[in-house]
């Protein structure tokens, strides 16, 4: 999804930052739920007689991972799409200020690895950011308007 954005955003002559920062931010977020997803299965494959402290600690690393890691990641992408889409006038005012505001909240959400009160915000980054995504490419355009029309 992040490599379509960036191709589409550069096809519509976007040069500015955004549009790398935008890949980077989907790649990365991309390789936080692998390593997430291989971690649970390394978790789930330990024998009965595993060390509680291994299976404790494939865990965590899979939280840590598919939670925190993937909410700062994912945090760039939306940032790098809001911004750029706020700039140039290519998507909706409140659509990208609504991708501002999961930005932020996805950059937050680093807080619950020291208050667990800032935890509730890795689901609302993780699917709120979802629906935000499908909304945003669905919006945005293949083509730029001439000057001319």
């Amino acid at each position: 999804m992040a490599a379509v954005l960036y191709r589409r955003l550069r096809a519509l002559g976007i040069t500015a930052p955004g549009s790398a920062i935008t890949l980077v931010g989907g790649v990365l977020a991309a390789a936080a739920l692998s390593g997430s997803a291989l971690f649970g299965w390394a978790g789930g494959r330990l024998p009965m007689d595993a060390d509680p402290a291994l299976a404790r600690a494939l865990a965590d690393l899979s939280f840590l991972s598919g939670g925190v890691a993937y909410s700062v990641t994912f945090a760039m992408l939306v940032s790098g799409l809001s911004v750029t889409g706020l700039m140039t006038l290519l998507l909706p005012r409140p659509l990208t200020w609504t991708g501002l505001a999961l930005a932020a909240a996805g950059m937050v959400s680093l807080l619950s690895l020291i208050a667990d009160p800032f935890g509730y915000l890795l689901p609302v980054v993780r699917f709120g950011g979802l629906i935000w995504l499908v909304i945003t490419a669905f919006l945005l355009p293949r083509t730029r308007p001439s000057r001319h029309q």
